[in-house]
């Protein structure tokens, strides 16, 4: 874990800068009797520029979460009156999880003799199996098992929280079916950062002549899905999610 310490005594003062990596977090520790003010400043830009991040008067011990950008951070004594300033900022490395969360189990390959081939309703948002971020993640796309037929319907996949809020979705204009039985994968508008907690995969289709791999009863245990009255090409702010199972609602998919 790499880490920067040492003290300001006087104003205009400037730390050694800190390399974070995207997706990770950084720790800072202010200790020691002292009056005046330090910034928190991060740049995305090799250090061309600087942002305020956060603004100090007194001792602070905290973790400053992720973001999904490489970055420097350096603390800035802007104004000094007594004291001495002790500081520390250190890395925070966040261990390895899966590459892939799933709504469902997943074997090694797409699954389609399993389940049930199906088609939806047409501006139905579909919730998926609710899934589960054990530790923080960092997805770029989602994906889902799709039929046996394919090329005439778009799809939209949004990702919503416990709560039921939006956190992230693929271009609303949609993205056409494609490579019947396979897993269908689409790039987020947004690369997504999920901290640990309790989530929904949801889909919209633009009509019901593609197919894709519904959830049945009996195949998959420990599995929460249902559906959501949508119009295709709105991301609503927020839905109610499902509590509990609803056969044929659910779709085998993953984030990445």
């Amino acid at each position: 874990m790499a880490s920067v310490s040492s003290t300001f005594t006087v104003a205009d003062s400037r730390s050694t800068s800190l390399f974070v990596k995207g997706g990770e977090a950084f720790r800072l520790s202010v200790t020691g009797t002292w009056v005046g003010t330090v910034r928190v400043e991060e740049s995305n830009n090799g250090g061309a520029a600087f942002a305020v991040i956060d603004t100090l008067t007194a001792n602070n011990a905290q973790d400053y979460d992720p973001k999904p950008f490489d970055r420097v951070i350096r603390l800035n004594c802007i104004a000094y009156t007594s004291g001495t300033v002790t500081y520390t900022v250190s890395n925070v490395t966040i261990a390895i999880g899966p590459l892939k969360l799933e709504t469902a189990p997943i074997g090694q390959v797409a699954y389609t003799a399993i389940n049930t081939n199906g088609v939806a309703a047409t501006n139905v948002l579909m919730s998926c199996s609710g899934f589960v971020a054990r530790s923080p993640f960092f997805a770029t796309g989602a994906a889902i098992c799709q039929g046996t037929t394919v090329g005439t319907n778009k799809l939209i996949y949004l990702i919503y929280d416990a709560t039921g809020k939006l956190v992230c979705n693929t271009a609303l204009a949609g993205t056409i079916t494609a490579s019947a039985s396979t897993f269908k994968e689409i790039a987020f508008t947004s690369t997504l950062w999920l901290p640990s907690g309790n989530y929904f995969l949801a889909v919209q289709i633009d009509g019901a002549t593609d197919t894709m791999r519904f959830i049945v009863t009996s195949t998959n245990v420990n599995v929460v899905c249902g559906q959501v009255a949508s119009v295709f090409g709105t991301a609503a702010a927020f839905i109610v999610p499902p509590t509990t199972f609803t056969t044929a609602t659910g779709l085998v998919g993953y984030i990445y």
